[in-house]
């Protein structure tokens, strides 16, 4: 219909700014995800290129950092750590950021016939920053040095076990679930036994909460701490105060991971006014930490298809007239109502 639309007139279509992203969360106090390099490995280890392909079609967006996805924290901390994030380094030289991913996506799309070749949206707009690299070669040189062994294409525990991976994720929220069997899929590939264990809306979160998960996909940022540019609203869920043992409730810090510096910045952010300027580059530092260990790794947001019929009424928000994210379902429609105008008398 010539009257209806969508945030981006053209493929992909969807909302990529939801505040609330997805991510895969680690249990950090159950071994082996206690252990940052094992993290890092399992992140290596998945090919963000065929997640995105074989989960969302390109119908997404790439979250590399802890930060959320609202327009102010994208700016701020996805696309505005993109210098950072192409420098970030192990202590061997190793640089893992990929930037490239976002280019690749828009060849993928243009190739499919989704968008022409002259498209002008910088592809990072539209698919995000970039993630981290595939490189199983030096995921398998982390696992080995921590203790793992590979034997006929079986990865090995240090106790000589059988690795075997469950990753819980949810029935009700297609991105999360999505995530979770396609990076299952990843990491079979690599040679790890893995199961999903799909949820309900409480078991899933109860596993969570009391720490009876091994590997999660759960949202790595999360309503209104996804939106303001001040993080500490919702990382001081990472303050080590916050620390509770296996089999204990809690809504914080439920990947149970302990960190002195980003506790002291968490404590340096508290004191001060939510305006202050000083705040981002704290967080900068945050986020740099919580990259640096990995106790979850963000990967996707919470995309919403939004569309609209403009035979009554125009004024809508879309990609080009971002005056308001079109989040009808949380309570933000009242913002956009005053910006539409009737196309026809009562």
């Amino acid at each position: 219909s010539p009257t209806t639309g969508s945030w981006f007139k053209d493929f992909p279509w969807a909302f990529f700014w939801d505040p609330t992203a997805r991510g895969i969360w680690f249990n950090c106090a159950k071994p082996p995800y206690d252990n940052k390099w094992v993290r890092w490995a399992l992140i290596l280890a998945i090919d963000m290129y065929e997640v995105m392909i074989t989960a969302y079609d390109a119908i997404q967006i790439l979250v590399p950092t802890h930060a959320g996805m609202g327009p102010a924290q994208f700016n701020l901390y996805q696309k505005g750590m993109l210098p950072w994030l192409k420098e970030f380094a192990f202590a061997d030289g190793y640089r893992p950021f990929d930037p490239d991913l976002p280019e690749r996506l828009r060849e993928y799309a243009i190739l499919k016939g989704y968008i022409s070749p002259t498209d002008p949206r910088d592809p990072v707009d539209v698919w995000g920053p970039g993630w981290w690299r595939h490189d199983p070669e030096k995921a398998a040189e982390l696992l080995e040095a921590q203790g793992f062994t590979k034997r006929h294409g079986k990865w090995y525990l240090p106790d000589g076990k059988p690795w075997k991976i469950t990753i819980t994720t949810p029935t009700y929220e297609v991105d999360a679930t999505r995530l979770a069997f396609a990076v299952a899929e990843q990491w079979r590939e690599f040679g790890i036994q893995v199961k999903v264990d799909v949820l309900e809306y409480t078991p899933f979160w109860d596993a969570l909460n009391y720490g009876r998960f091994e590997v999660g996909t759960y949202w790595s940022s999360m309503a209104q701490g996804g939106i303001v540019k001040d993080l500490w609203y919702k990382h001081v869920w990472y303050h080590k105060r916050h620390l509770t043992p296996v089999g204990e409730y809690t809504y914080y810090n439920s990947v149970r991971w302990e960190n002195e510096k980003v506790s002291a910045l968490l404590d340096d952010m508290a004191a001060l006014h939510p305006d202050d300027p000083k705040l981002v580059e704290l967080a900068r530092e945050v986020l740099k930490e919580l990259i640096r260990e990995m106790p979850l790794v963000p990967a996707v947001d919470c995309k919403k298809f939004s569309p609209y019929d403009t035979y009554y009424w125009t004024g809508f928000p879309n990609a080009d007239n971002y005056y308001w994210d079109p989040l009808f379902w949380c309570g933000g429609f009242k913002w956009i109502t005053p910006h539409l105008k009737p196309t026809r008398g009562e």
